[in-house]
């Protein structure tokens, strides 16, 4: 499934609960009563219990996509390309054109953006800057507005 239909489908679920809503709110509640809802009831929370092992390694491999997408758009210098800065818990991706919202629009919140920018072969969109350089430059194509 592409990015389109994925979008389109998540609209059209939310039209639908919306529309929907006191309709939704009562089938979930006579699930929930079934044996079929209390067993799926149990099924989450055995996942909860392994909830922080598998949070863990979402971590790293969050940390493992980051360290890759700053060595390729670094040059493997891995260090803001404004200041020098070389913290990695300071360093992120600046978007080039400054449409960032755009993407985050895209892609919603529960997506990386280092996944993104991996499943698109590293895009020539962005530079690596700290924290501080990236908000310097927000401040500044805000002009006078913010300074």
């Amino acid at each position: 499934m592409n990015e389109k239909t994925t979008i389109k489908n998540r609209k059209r679920s939310k039209k639908y609960y919306w529309n929907n809503r006191d309709n939704v709110l009562q089938k979930m509640k006579k699930y929930q009563q079934t044996p079929n809802g209390i067993k799926s009831k149990k099924q989450s929370d055995h996942k909860y219990i392994r909830t922080d092992k598998a949070k863990r390694n979402k971590q790293l491999y969050r940390l493992h996509l980051k360290i890759i997408a700053l060595q390729i758009y670094s040059d493997g210098a891995m260090m803001c390309s404004n200041c020098g800065h070389d913290d990695i818990d300071c360093l992120d991706l600046d978007h080039l054109k400054n449409d960032g919202c755009i993407l985050r629009k895209e892609l919603g919140y529960h997506r990386s953006i280092y996944e993104w920018v991996k499943s698109k072969n590293y895009p020539q969109d962005f530079q690596v800057l700290c924290r501080n350089c990236n908000w310097k430059k927000y401040l500044e194509s805000k002009g006078d507005r913010y300074l």
